[in-house]
């Protein structure tokens, strides 16, 4: 126990406290699609390299099906397609539908198929940023007599495919949460590997297994069901989902409840650490949790409530989702949103809120709301979030008008809030960029870099082009810099300062 305590002593220690309300610049929400009949279940959300939003979701009918659409360049989603094949029929609902990942330009989207008696899994992937997809490919092909489904996909470090899924028997017992693997980039899955099974009880077959990678190691997080405990676990995985070999409880809240409770656990690993978020209803109220865990020793820190500053007492929370800096990004901070939905006590509308951190789990404490400034004729609910380039993209839907939203949220410092006279936003004018020890400009100027909440934590006077200036006393992280030119023309952008 002391070993424990000490372990998360150190772990808090290493993040930057902070409970300021990081600045946020929010853009306008626009519909996926105006046109009701594509449906609007259970979205989600990735972004690519080049920046292509891309949204699936289902549509429940007589075939329900699962569609995709994609953010084009004018600022206005695609004519929605169909990703599943004619005549399938697909597992839609409001808690349940297909995944998404995104990896470079690389996308995957999985989806099942119903009727449950004979659901099956399959996996379709896009090298071009989801302008184009190849066939589906069937992910549970080694399951025997059993069925998969609830799927869930992430990317490793080596451009694999996962698919974490529940395995159920074909009369509806024992369920498993596991995962079948590719080690070919999506072209054929591998044996089913359970992960669940390393505790007692069942996994639920009601809410989908998250599964986050960094390196070699896998983590799926998942929530229980143990004589109606419904608490969320994490299963380790260190050979790339070869086996899972470790397990960890880290909800130390747990409520007990007799039917199935259709809201998963999500996470996001940094460097060592995984930031899992999940709904607990211990005080009868649903409130959105998280918690801290690292990797490679699975110790956790205790939980605690995502916004304990300021949500009004009687608030009800649900459907967490997470996003931000991942491994092959980490080095430029410790960014993560967590947005779910939230309804105020009493209150009959449904609002979406999103706490954002970039010093670390202890900065999870304030949130503000999506169309905050929308007092009626909105209900927003289940949220998707995705990270990229400094940005949230949130897409979420509106339950009174039948309609998916998607906005985003950018970091910014408040110097960028107005523009100035020869304001010129030059990529280049600064390299390297991301940088290390120091940078060079290529021009004269005065700069000066900010934080993102906008504090000034450099200022030099630079009398001539290609001057290096030192930055290695700035901290990890995600700045910008304003460059004011000999004859007052304005520069500005974003500066990434790595290890």
């Amino acid at each position: 126990m002391k070993l424990l305590h000490t372990t998360l002593l150190l772990c808090i220690a290493c993040m930057e406290v902070t409970a300021q309300q990081v600045p946020l610049t929010w853009s306008q929400p626009i519909a996926i699609s105006n046109d009701t009949s594509f449906g609007s279940l259970r979205p989600r959300i990735a972004v690519t390299e080049n920046g292509n939003a891309i949204v699936t979701w289902g549509k429940s009918d007589a075939v329900s099906v699962v569609y995709y659409s994609v953010k084009t360049p004018a600022g206005t989603f695609s004519t929605p397609q169909i990703v599943s094949p004619a005549l399938v029929n697909c597992r839609v609902a409001e808690t349940d539908g297909p995944s998404i990942a995104a990896k470079m330009n690389t996308v995957y989207i999985v989806y099942s198929t119903w009727p449950f008696a004979s659901t099956h899994s399959y996996s379709r992937k896009s090298t071009d940023a989801g302008l184009t997809w190849a066939a589906p490919v069937q992910t549970d092909n080694f399951i025997g007599s059993n069925l998969a489904f609830l799927p869930h996909i992430a990317i490793d470090h080596v451009n694999n495919p996962h698919a974490g899924m529940v395995r159920i028997t074909p009369g509806g017992a024992s369920p498993v949460a596991g995962v079948f693997c590719s080690v070919n980039q999506g072209g054929s899955y591998v044996s089913f590997v359970p992960g669940s099974t390393l505790t007692g009880g069942d996994a639920q077959d009601c809410s989908l297994p998250f599964l986050t990678t960094t390196g070699s190691s896998h983590v799926m997080l998942f929530r229980n069901n143990n004589a109606g405990s419904r608490r969320v676990f994490l299963a380790k995985s260190t050979n790339n989902g070869g086996t899972f070999s470790s397990i960890i409880g880290v909800d130390d809240a747990p409520f007990t409840s007799s039917g199935c409770v259709p809201s998963g656990p999500e996470g996001i690993v940094i460097n060592d650490t995984l930031v899992s978020v999940w709904m607990s209803q211990i005080s009868g109220v649903k409130k959105i949790r998280t918690s801290v865990t690292r990797v490679s020793t699975m110790l956790a820190s205790s939980s605690r409530l995502i916004d304990s500053l300021q949500t009004p007492s009687g608030t009800e929370q649900d459907h967490p989702v997470i996003a931000g800096t991942d491994e092959a990004s980490h080095a430029i901070g410790r960014i993560v949103g967590v947005a779910w939905q939230q309804k105020s006590a009493g209150g009959n509308n449904y609002d979406i809120a999103l706490a954002v951190t970039i010093t670390g789990f202890d900065g999870l404490n304030t949130s503000q709301l999506v169309n905050a400034g929308a007092t009626s004729g909105i209900s927003e609910m289940h949220p998707a979030i995705a990270y990229h380039d400094s940005t949230f993209h949130i897409v979420y839907v509106d339950s009174l008008q039948n309609k998916m939203f998607y906005v985003t949220a950018s970091l910014r410092a408040p110097t960028t809030g107005v523009t100035e006279t020869g304001s010129t936003p030059a990529k280049g004018f600064i390299y390297p960029n991301p940088a290390r020890q120091s940078i060079v400009l290529a021009a004269a100027s005065r700069l000066s870099i900010y934080d993102v909440l906008g504090r000034v934590v450099m200022q030099r006077e630079m009398q001539d082009a290609s001057q290096t200036v030192d930055i290695s006393s700035l901290s990890t992280g995600l700045y910008f810099y304003r460059a004011v030119l000999e004859r007052g023309t304005v520069v500005t952008g974003k500066l990434m300062k790595i290890r």
